[in-house]
């Protein structure tokens, strides 16, 4: 599934609605549709999706499991080895392994395969 403007590029306006003098802005930002107006600091509203309102990408974070083929070594990280691990990614695709305190390792082509993954992270691989 392509990805779309919207929900790809940070702080795009999915729409400005006008209401007599009131401008109300309509965004997404990770999970969340966000409709705020342009007084200071104004007023906003989160609303948790699932999807993107444009283009229909999953934009909750799935599970992700990948299986490392060989030691992964990171800058000031222990080395980690061969096996199967918690993953992430971000919207563009790139995928990293969750490591224990919140730290994360990125992971490169050939370095690891999928072992379970959203359906829209394996048409970007």
């Amino acid at each position: 599934m392509k990805t779309c403007e919207h929900c790809q590029t940070t702080g795009k306006y999915i729409s400005v609605e006008s209401f007599g003098d009131t401008r109300l802005f309509l965004s997404v930002s990770g999970e969340y549709l966000q409709i705020f107006d342009e007084e200071y600091p104004g007023r906003i509203t989160n609303i948790k999706i699932n999807y993107c309102p444009m283009c229909g990408r999953p934009l909750r974070a799935e599970e992700i499991i990948i299986k490392t083929n060989r030691v992964l070594r990171g800058l000031l990280l222990p080395p980690l080895p061969p096996g199967e691990y918690p993953a992430g990614c971000n919207k563009n695709g790139a995928v990293h392994v969750k490591l224990p305190e919140g730290k994360t390792l990125g992971v490169k082509p050939g370095e690891f395969e999928f072992i379970k993954a959203p359906a829209w992270l394996l048409e970007l691989w």
